[in-house]
This record gives C-alpha cells, sequence and structure tokens, in this order.
C-alpha cells in the first residue's frame, strides 16, 4: 500500500513538474498585462493562408504574404457581428492611417466568424490595415467576453492592454502608440 502511495505522489509530482516546465512562458491573452511577451500563435488570412505571429533575433514579426518587422503592433480581436468591435476598429483604421508611416502595424484578428464575414466586414468599414482569422479553439475560449486590444512594442513586450470597448476609449491607446 505504501508502494502504491510513494507511486502516485511520484506520478503527480512528475505531472506538476512537466506542466510547469512546458507552459512556463504560455500565458493565455485574458493574461496578458503590460510588461508581458506576447505569445507566438497562428492566424490564417481570409483565402486559408497561414499567417504567424513569431519572434526572430529579439523582434517580433508577422509573417503574412510577405515578413513585416513593425516599431509597434496591435493586436486587435474582435467578433465580425460585434457592433462595439465594429465602433474600435472604425477608429483604429483612424489611427493606423496616423501611424503606419513610421512602423505601426495594426492587426485585426477575428476569434469568432468566418473569412466571408471577416472580408465583407473589411469592406464595408473599408479597412486598410489587415483582418486575419484566429485559429484553434484556445484562442475561442480565452477571448469570450468579445473585443481586446494589445499593444507591443518592436520587442513584443505589452505596453497596453484593453478588455472590451467604450466610445473614447481609443484616445488612451492612441496616446500610447504616440510614444513609438
Amino acid at each position: 500500500m505504501k508502494r502504491l502511495i510513494l507511486l502516485i505522489m511520484s506520478a503527480i509530482t512528475l505531472i506538476v513538474l512537466y506542466n510547469l516546465s512546458s507552459h512556463k512562458n504560455s500565458l493565455t491573452w485574458a493574461e496578458l498585462k503590460a510588461g508581458t511577451t506576447l505569445p507566438e500563435f497562428p492566424l490564417q488570412t481570409f483565402d486559408g493562408s497561414p499567417a504567424l505571429l513569431k519572434y526572430e533575433e529579439g523582434q517580433i514579426k508577422v509573417q503574412m504574404k510577405e515578413l513585416i518587422k513593425p516599431r509597434a503592433l496591435v493586436i486587435h480581436f474582435y467578433q465580425p457581428d460585434c457592433l462595439q468591435c465594429q465602433a474600435m476598429m472604425h477608429q483604429l483604421q483612424e489611427i493606423y492611417h496616423t501611424y503606419r508611416e513610421r512602423g505601426l502595424l495594426i492587426i485585426g484578428v477575428a476569434h469568432r466568424g468566418d473569412a466571408e464575414n471577416t472580408s465583407s466586414l473589411s469592406k464595408q468599414l473599408k479597412l486598410t490595415y489587415p483582418l486575419l482569422i484566429g485559429t484553434g479553439q484556445d484562442l475561442v475560449r480565452q477571448l469570450a467576453s468579445g473585443d481586446a486590444l494589445y499593444i507591443a512594442d518592436s520587442k513584443g513586450v505589452v505596453q497596453f492592454t484593453q478588455v472590451g470597448y467604450g466610445l473614447g476609449d481609443e484616445k488612451e491607446g492612441s496616446e500610447k502608440l504616440s510614444i513609438f
């Protein structure tokens, strides 16, 4: 009996140690705060082509049809049918127009919905920044509340987070972007 208990306790300890070591740098999107690093994650374009947020040589890079190395990155997670998300997207378009020449990249990531809805929304709102589609159920579960916004520097360190959207919230995010 003692051997069985010892064996079970050893197995539990190994499982806990494995989980701690294999997930020590993987935060959920809901846990990201200023000062933490954005996780690498897979995305896809409207046509199903892969896209990826990744790190190389200490810099954040977004791989779509071409490799983009932004000075600042805004990631806006949204649902295509969310009216508050659409209002935020309209504001983000204005911010993108103002800061893109300074190296700002904004990407919208639909974490619910499909390519057709996302593509038609991009046309309807006349967005010029890329809209991508989040892949995987983990992303959907983590962002069940609707939209979320993250601003990161060129190294992928989060400088600003916002979950949800209220009219006028874009002003604080725009102020954060002015430091880049």
